[in-house]
């Protein structure tokens, strides 16, 4: 499966707010692996696209 792009052009939201929890994610699904990965070809970043603007992952930002 190919970078899901479509999520990224379709996005309205905070683009750098988004941008941090993917690159986030991805450090995290290199580290302790998904099973995920394999959808993904062991790709990190496409994972954590998919997984992040699909609302599988739920993330937040501290102040």
């Amino acid at each position: 499966m190919a970078v899901p792009l479509n999520y990224i052009v379709n996005f309205k939201g905070n683009i750098y707010e988004i941008t941090n929890a993917v690159i986030k994610r991805a450090k995290q699904l290199t580290e302790i692996g998904d099973e995920d990965l394999e959808t993904h070809q062991g790709k990190a970043v496409s994972a954590a696209i998919d997984q992040v603007f699909s609302t599988k992952v739920a993330y937040h930002i501290e102040d």
